[in-house]
């Protein structure tokens, strides 16, 4: 009643035996050491059935003898396997880590190699495969349907082993989707990934492609991402990623993508977190939330449609005519935030001189180490002078895009993350 696996390992097991005593009674010529041999093993009753089965040469099941022969089949396959062959699957997988640019060579050297690769790639990701993920809303003009596009930045060293993953997850679950792989023209260092796909992605298709990610991203940057489908279908695409930048471009942000943005700060840690809108809902409260969320904040004034750009123009994520001083000033005070980088090239009059002397001589007191930089156009002659542990300088009139900077001593060397 044994099953065949356990005759397999039994018969095994007692032929060594066999061979063992076989050799003692040889060189001995004596039957009492065999036998006495033999006393100092235990045997279960189904062990014993199958030993006498062996010395008694009785016949063996017809499907146990094929096992028989592949288990020794097995055995010359093993004996034939090179070093690298035979190395535990948890092993093979470190030396894939540490050279991922071979890993297409590794996959052709043999069967065996090639499943060990299969192996890692179905693991769970734990290196950063992905430098940069960018998700932006497009259309297709010819179809006339929209479509998102995915694309993910992969540094060249580690592009082989991120194909694997994609081909071994994704193969067959496109839906007849391709995925191109690209140059990225400004780096050398750097291949992109471009996987265009229709709304509503399926769900299948987004857990495969967020199993090639690994846990963390470097950067996430999301472009004209403004409605709540979109949001749903990121939500599911990033779940469970950490990275500490995040990029966020729209023209005008809504109600649904300021309370996004805050969910996905707190839900993938984000540390560094940049903002390029024309407009936004409640520009006072959004700028005081996002101070107490991240560490560095930066952003970016898109020209508005219906405002054309004047040097002179107080405007700042639509709101007109106020003073950003004490809402700066509390954002550094009450908030997370330490480094605030604000760029308004197309309405330069947003900050105006007063409430700019104002930051110049209250931001040097706040105790902590501050990194600020705003455009201010209103220091005709610039500024360069030190106080209190901080360096405060502004650009004259003969820069072109000036900026008033307050930076702590210690962080003027410091660029900005984005």
């Amino acid at each position: 009643s044994l099953h065949h696996s356990s005759f397999l390992s039994v018969y095994f097991m007692m032929r060594r035996v066999f061979h063992v005593c076989s050799r003692a009674f040889i060189l001995s010529k004596c039957h009492s050491i065999s036998f006495k041999f033999l006393n100092h093993i235990i045997f279960t009753p189904s062990q014993i059935i199958l030993f006498l089965v062996i010395f008694s040469n009785a016949e063996l099941p017809l499907q146990l003898k094929i096992d028989i022969r592949k288990g020794r089949q097995m055995d010359r396959d093993m004996e034939s396997l090179s070093l690298i062959e035979k190395l535990p699957g948890d092993v093979a997988w470190k030396i894939i880590e540490y050279a991922p640019e071979s890993v297409f060579n590794l996959r052709l050297t043999s069967r065996h190699l090639n499943a060990k690769v299969i192996e890692y790639a179905n693991l769970r990701v734990t290196t950063q495969l992905v430098e940069e993920l960018s998700i932006y809303k497009t259309r297709d003009v010819y179809k006339k349907e929209d479509l998102v596009a995915i694309s993910m930045f992969t540094p060249l060293f580690l592009s082989n082993i991120f194909e694997v993953h994609l081909k071994l997850r994704l193969l067959g679950n496109c839906r007849g989707y391709k995925i191109e792989r690209r140059c990225v023209k400004m780096s050398k260092h750097m291949n992109v990934y471009l996987l265009k796909i229709t709304e509503p992605i399926d769900d299948e298709i987004i857990v495969n492609l967020r199993g090639c990610f690994g846990e963390t991203i470097g950067k996430t940057t999301l472009l004209n991402c403004n409605d709540q489908n979109i949001f749903d279908t990121v939500t599911k695409l990033l779940k469970g990623k950490n990275f500490a930048k995040l990029d966020f471009t729209a023209v005008d942000l809504n109600t649904d993508s300021v309370d996004f943005i805050k969910r996905a700060i707190v839900d993938h840690q984000v540390d560094h977190f940049s903002l390029s809108v024309s407009t936004a809902p409640n520009p006072v409260k959004l700028l005081l939330d996002l101070s107490t969320l991240v560490r560095s904040l930066f952003i970016y004034q898109c020209e508005i449609e219906r405002m054309p750009r004047s040097f002179i123009t107080q405007c700042l994520l639509g709101l007109q005519a106020v003073d950003w001083a004490p809402t700066i000033l509390e954002m550094f005070q009450y908030g997370k935030m330490d480094k605030l980088l604000i760029e308004n090239r197309n309405y330069q009059g947003y900050l105006l001189r007063g409430p700019a002397d104002v930051l110049r001589e209250k931001l040097p007191q706040m105790g902590t180490e501050i990194w600020f930089a705003a455009t201010c156009n209103y220091y005709e002659s610039g500024l360069n002078y030190f106080q209190n542990g901080y360096c405060i300088q502004a650009d004259s009139a003969l820069v072109h895009g000036r900026f008033l900077r307050i930076k702590h001593t210690t962080r003027m060397d410091e660029a900005s993350e984005f």
